[in-house]
């Protein structure tokens, strides 16, 4: 065996190892609803082949063991969601369809949720982009868009009561408030038909209405 022999084994070795490696147990939760398993760098659901396939098998008592079946007996949650400022792991809580946080002693809910990765620099390399805001908007305009972004950035889970399209309106001479609102399961109440309603008993098809004639007459609601 020469050495350039001996280099290719360790490489391979090397490359074998860290592909081992690469994705490991720890990376799965299990989904029991839907019986998959969430690959949580990326947020996406695998099938309990590709975990048995992919990850080395733990042993357990002097037995490997299927990844999946570890999984589903160690690491497993009831519910995913979307819930900015929560931890990745929500503990003895779940979400209803309904649109709130009921109290579920034992049970825990995936947060499907990535908080963005904030990268410090030279702060002197965002002038360009604050002066063409400033050209855009005018620099009153700017004061308030420039701090409403990075607050959206910066605390997500915190949700503002107004949005920068009323000041978009004010500068091209509309009212400021728009006569129409997007409703949700949390913004309406509901009757006991299963209608929604706002708080001022109006049905949820009557605003899609009045949404549908603000649009019909021209410019953005």
């Amino acid at each position: 065996m020469n050495e350039v022999d001996l280099d290719r084994i360790v490489e391979d070795a090397t490359e074998r190892r860290l592909k081992a490696n690469a994705v490991t147990l720890d990376d799965f939760v299990a989904y029991l609803p839907a019986h998959t398993y969430i690959f949580t760098p990326t947020r996406q659901t695998w099938g309990a082949g590709g975990v048995d396939s992919r990850v080395q098998h733990p042993v357990v008592n002097g037995n490997p063991m299927r990844p999946s079946i570890w999984l589903d007996k160690n690491c497993a949650v009831e519910e995913m969601a979307w819930a900015p400022g929560e931890p990745t792991m929500i503990k003895d809580k779940l979400i209803v369809k309904e649109g709130g946080w009921i109290a579920r002693p034992g049970c825990t809910t995936f947060n499907l949720y990535r908080p963005p990765t904030i990268q410090y620099g030279d702060a002197n390399q965002a002038n360009p982009w604050f002066n063409h805001v400033v050209r855009v908007y005018g620099a009153v305009t700017a004061d308030h868009i420039i701090p409403w972004l990075a607050h959206r950035v910066q605390r997500p889970a915190e949700k503002i009561n107004h949005a920068l399209v009323m000041l978009d309106r004010e500068r091209v001479g509309r009212q400021a408030s728009p006569t129409a609102a997007i409703i949700d399961s949390q913004s309406v109440k509901t009757t006991e038909a299963g209608v929604p309603r706002d708080n001022q008993g109006e049905t949820a098809a009557s605003i899609r209405m009045r949404m549908r004639r603000g649009w019909a007459d021209g410019g953005r609601a």
